[in-house]
């Protein structure tokens, strides 16, 4: 890593930490209706989910209350932190994990049905690019499905 680069997870930190959630670009509350659509046409309730990335964890508590086994997972503790207590606001039964998705997730014995990221992939440095997909792969049952969206020509910096 290049000496002037901040790690993700510090970068992360700071920013779950240091900006308002609603101040956050892609912290949204509601999940896109492109990804409600994706997720409830094509993904059986019977299917346990993964967001990759979940950050304050809206969409896997949205998930959870139409009935999906959902799990969240952030390189932030202070994300899933917020997640965790939001979860328990709304009376989501999900689960919140704090991981790094580019690191050795080899202690993980869970595998789901469908994982995606929501604007997370672009945020992996390349050179990183290659482990998170492999675990992906790894989370996911040989029959699995995974949704990425990223790389918007729009982006907002922080």
């Amino acid at each position: 890593m290049p000496k002037d680069r901040i790690p993700i997870k510090e970068q992360m930190e700071r920013i779950y930490r240091e900006i308002p959630p609603d101040k956050i670009p892609w912290n949204m509350a509601a999940p896109p209706d492109i990804l409600v659509t994706a997720v409830t046409a094509n993904i059986p309730k019977t299917c346990n989910v993964i967001e990759m990335g979940c950050g304050a964890g809206n969409y896997v508590i949205y998930f959870s209350k139409l009935g999906y086994a959902c799990t969240g997972v952030d390189i932030s503790e202070h994300a899933i932190r917020m997640a965790g207590n939001s979860a328990v606001t709304a009376g989501a039964g999900c689960r919140f994990l704090v991981a790094d998705v580019t690191g050795d997730l080899a202690e993980w014995n869970s595998t789901f049905g469908f994982a995606y990221d929501w604007e997370l992939l672009h945020h992996i440095f390349p050179e990183d690019r290659e482990k998170y997909i492999d675990n992906v792969h790894r989370l996911l049952h040989a029959d699995g499905r995974y949704l990425s969206v990223c790389f918007s020509e729009e982006s907002t910096q922080l």
